[in-house]
């Protein structure tokens, strides 16, 4: 039997001029074992006779390749897989982090978190892209040499499979196939995939609800429990809200003016409805300059004194005269057709109307009604004063609000007032009263035109004014201010405010209020108009109002006017890392899984329509069977399952040549690995 079948014997062989000298018989580049049975006609490695009609030149018998083209899917399988799995890992990406975006970082076991799951998806993700771009990079090089090409292309394209830097070069040594210079810049693009995913994902600090924790803030219903009485029709305020007034007019931004509100972490909101978050009774003010009404006696503007109806006066003949006076401005008649509408309507409810007669250097357009105004006055304050007049009005209503807490402050606005009035105002006992419009009650929204509708016979009601007349409204959207603890409050105003300081030439830097030290504020420093007077009357309502929020109460009281509390209830936020996500940073392995899919397609389409060409990819098996030392011209080219199947069956040792006995450099057949069967092969060959 013969033990070898030496490649010089073919005549065709590519390399044959390479290795005919230097290899003896029994040793070659590639050699294949005979078998011993089968005969030299009808062995499958032998060259055939040409058949009739077929070219001289021609080796074998005609291949059908129709099959391979209907297979191409197959060829391709692992490859579309890969390229689901990848798809399905950007979807993964996009999906996690759009239901993480704005949330707290999960917390997982074992030290995994969102950055590590994003990492890991990514780094499979190019894992999958490049085992397709891979195998396409290697089924081009096999088209490549589809022409007449430098051997070493073969390594080109095979270092380009493998890596960027491959690629890279790649582009500048085989542009012309539009499909490579893709795949290559697809393999380069995706060393970026692991750094443009990871940028997806940002840690920034956020605020996160804390469940079952509520905050709070004070707000009240109903405050009339606070007075005493001193005798018959006379009644007075208890400590802690003369305590408030006084606050109110020397330190109305002082702690203890302010609102204590519960917020555990520093970070609370308080939901809103039509822009309000919640409402508290309260006493709200509103001033208009009078100046037009001030008149001298005698007519000497520069040296006699001013004079207001209500009684007020400032003079400079005497060194001692008075730079500021307060007192009660009545019905406020004596100031008509100086008042404005709104002015007029809230004043027949005041707890207090009181009138300021300053000295001031602002200038006498803030006062258009003061007629001969002329900056020309010298007082002990300084020079260039002119007199100014202010009225102002103390009422009670109900304040609307919203607010929240930042950093342990609570930050309140105002939105809007409604004046809180009796229904017979000459009734010292009768109530001040308002309905909250609309006003929430269940989640759902009332107001005086269908409060009847939560009348179940089981609720409180009570009467309030809305829109000029008398409604009947819910505990929860009624708002009340005693009607005797509101007598009692406008006795003590009548009193307190009231009194005059002055200014001396011998010590101009201080100004003499006697026990009434509070009325300094309303001199503003000499610079009074009547932006600045009304800020101190709205600051004084607002601290008052402050003490009614926290020791009044919900309008569900018992006989002696205690009560629960009524606080507003809000949502306790926790400042959390939370996860950002930046969905364009995912456009790049997005672009890079639509191209690949893009070139494995060409690629199909490629194959298909080229039935001649196998689907070989990335094996090298090829070049060793139809290369320079398995010639197989008479059956035509393998399909990559057929040159596995048949390489299976064969053993082959490099030889370095470098030993006794060795010829030159190659691969021999082991002498222990037996033949293929030559049936398996001829019907393996013939029934592709």
């Amino acid at each position: 039997m013969e033990q070898y079948a030496h490649v010089s014997q073919y005549q065709h062989h590519p390399m044959e001029g390479i290795y005919a000298d230097a290899r003896p018989p029994g040793y070659g580049y590639v050699e294949l074992a005979a078998q011993e049975q089968h005969s030299a006609q009808n062995h499958h490695w032998q060259a055939a006779e040409p058949s009739p009609g077929q070219p001289q030149d021609q080796k074998g018998p005609p291949v059908a390749r129709s099959g391979r083209r209907q297979h191409v899917f197959r060829f391709w399988r692992w490859e579309m897989a890969a390229l689901v799995l990848a798809a399905g890992l950007v979807g993964a990406m996009y999906g996690i982090l759009a239901h993480f975006n704005n949330r707290e970082v999960p917390r997982w076991p074992v030290s995994i978190n969102l950055n590590t799951l994003v990492s890991l998806f990514a780094t499979v993700f190019r894992a999958a892209t490049l085992a397709a771009v891979a195998e396409v990079i290697g089924q081009l090089k096999w088209t490549w040499f589809r022409r007449p090409r430098s051997l070493l292309d073969l390594q080109r394209f095979d270092q380009a499979s493998r890596g960027a830097y491959g690629s890279l070069l790649l582009l500048f040594q085989a542009p012309g196939d539009a499909l490579g210079v893709l795949a290559a810049v697809l393999m380069i693009a995706s060393l970026a995939t692991g750094p443009f995913a990871q940028q997806a994902v940002r840690a920034v600090p956020c605020e996160q609800l804390v469940p079952d924790v509520n905050a709070s803030v004070p707000v009240a219903n109903l405050f009339q429990v606070g007075y005493a009485r001193r005798g018959a029709g006379q009644f007075d305020v208890v400590y802690d809200i003369k305590g408030a007034f006084v606050n109110g007019l020397t330190n109305p931004l002082g702690n203890d003016s302010a609102v204590a509100v519960a917020c555990p972490t520093g970070n609370c909101t308080f939901s809103e409805h039509g822009g309000v978050a919640y409402s508290s009774i309260g006493l709200c003010s509103r001033c208009v300059d009078t100046s037009g009404a001030i008149g001298t006696e005698p007519a000497d503007y520069r040296t006699n004194r001013f004079v207001l109806p209500p009684g007020l006066q400032l003079h400079t003949a005497s060194e001692g005269g008075p730079n500021v006076q307060v007192g009660p401005g009545g019905n406020m008649s004596w100031a008509a057709g100086h008042l404005t509408p709104e002015f007029e309507a809230v004043s027949t409810y005041a707890l207090k109307n009181l009138s300021v007669l300053a000295y001031t250097g602002a200038p006498c357009g803030d006062s258009p009604g003061l007629r001969g105004c002329s900056n020309n006055i010298r007082t002990p304050k300084g020079e260039g004063m002119r007199p100014l007049a202010v009225s102002c009005t103390v009422y009670p209503c109900l304040k609307h609000f919203r607010g929240s807490v930042a950093q342990g402050r609570l930050r309140e606005e105002l939105v809007s007032t409604v004046p809180a009035v009796k229904s017979s105002p000459r009734l010292t006992v009768e109530p001040y009263s308002v309905a909250k419009q609309p006003c929430l009650v269940g989640g759902a929204a009332y107001d005086a035109s269908n409060f009847s509708l939560l009348d179940d016979g089981r609720r409180a009601f009570g009467w309030a004014v809305a829109g000029g007349r008398n409604v009947s409204a819910p505990y929860e959207c009624l708002y009340q201010l005693g009607g005797v603890l509101g007598f009692a409050m406008g006795s003590f105003m009548d009193a307190m405010p009231n009194g005059s300081c002055e200014a001396l030439y011998n010590s101009p830097a201080a100004l003499h209020c006697g026990n009434s030290f509070w009325l300094e504020s309303l001199f503003v420093g000499g610079r009074a108009n009547l932006s600045l007077v009304s800020d101190v009357i709205d600051k004084f309502a607002a601290v008052v109002t402050n003490h009614m929020r926290t020791a009044g109460t919900s309008m569900f009281v018992d006989d002696v006017g205690r009560g629960p509390k009524a606080p507003a209830v809000g949502a306790v936020y926790q400042t959390a890392v939370c996860t950002q996500f930046s969905w364009p940073w995912l456009l790049l392995p997005t672009v890079l899984l639509a191209l690949s899919v893009v070139l494995l397609a060409l690629m199909m389409a490629r194959n298909r329509a080229d039935a001649e060409q196998p689907v070989w990819k990335s094996s090298i098996l090829p070049f060793l069977f139809h290369g320079c030392a398995y010639p197989t011209q008479s059956t035509g080219p393998l399909d990559q399952d057929q040159l596995e199947k048949t390489a299976k069956g064969l053993e082959y040792q490099f030889q370095t040549g470098n030993r006794p006995g060795q010829a030159a450099p190659g691969f021999v057949r082991s002498s222990a690995a037996a033949d293929p069967p030559g049936s398996e092969l001829d019907a393996l060959i013939a029934g592709r």
